[in-house]
């Protein structure tokens, strides 16, 4: 699936549309350069899944948990590349 939005307000909107039809076990990969959206994205999502705590960028960080309607985990397997 590829999805375009034009706004942050309308990507985290589209991931809160996501979230909604998020079931356990469900995986989500997010691939984009710096600057393409996917923190908000993953802000999105975690607010349709009821996550209350701050969610970052995971640029530098392996894996990121949160809690929510469905246990959430980040893993971000770029940064394991050898160059």
């Amino acid at each position: 699936m590829s999805v375009t939005t034009t706004s942050v307000d309308e990507t985290r909107a589209f991931g809160r549309a996501l979230a909604a039809r998020l079931r356990a076990g469900d995986v989500v990969v997010l691939s984009g350069d710096l600057g393409a959206g996917k923190t908000a994205l993953c802000q999105g999502i975690a607010t349709g899944l009821g996550v209350t705590e701050r969610v970052t960028s995971p640029t530098f960080t392996i894996v990121q948990e949160y809690a929510g309607r469905i246990p959430r985990s980040e893993e971000h397997t770029s940064e394991l590349q050898s160059h």
